[in-house]
């Protein structure tokens, strides 16, 4: 299968509704802008496609959002012998079941299900803790703040280069931010 076959394998699967609204719930104080192009909720970016491109921001930036213990899981998915990409996404649980939430790709997948069909080859995760924490260490009491990440896989911000504005913080945990994600460098 090719690229977007796989996608489109994986769009078919049906979304419980409760995983939808449990996510909207959660992500529903972030707004995302890419570049000066598009702004709005992630969600909205994310059905339109705009997202794509910018998965180590999107993943890094939605567990700001989620539990402790949600991952967020880089490595390479094999749409063939001939594409392979390298790709970051969360993991998160709900009810005690493991599920995929790939903003840049538009999915919500069960995780044993996008791992089959993607052949998913895991080079490093972090916890949604460990990005927090780096992020708020990182953040030093500035209402605006932009974020560089390593080149180690393992680590909270990977690759990440977001500018983040707008950030309300509350018990150690964000509860609402805006993140522009553009080419910035250090």
């Amino acid at each position: 299968m090719f690229n977007e076959e796989k996608i489109t394998l994986l769009k078919s699967e049906p979304i419980d509704k409760e995983i939808l609204l449990y996510l909207q719930n959660k992500l529903k104080r972030l707004n995302v802008e890419v570049r000066n192009d598009h702004k709005g909720k992630l969600f909205d970016l994310m059905q339109s496609g705009k997202l794509r491109g910018w998965c180590w921001q999107s993943s890094e930036t939605v567990a700001l959002f989620l539990p402790d213990t949600d991952k967020v899981i880089r490595g390479y998915l094999h749409f063939n012998e001939k594409k392979i990409i390298y790709h970051g996404f969360i993991v998160f649980k709900y009810k005690e079941n493991e599920y995929v939430f790939d903003p840049c790709f538009g999915l919500i997948n069960s995780k044993d299900n996008y791992f089959k069909v993607l052949k998913v080859e895991i080079k490093g995760k972090t916890s949604a803790r460990a990005i927090k924490d780096s992020f708020l260490k990182k953040l030093n009491n500035s209402t605006i703040h932009n974020i560089y990440g390593d080149d180690d896989p393992n680590s909270p911000m990977f690759r990440n280069n977001t500018k983040y504005r707008d950030i309300v913080v509350m018990d150690d945990r964000v509860v609402e931010a805006t993140a522009h994600y553009n080419m910035y460098t250090k």
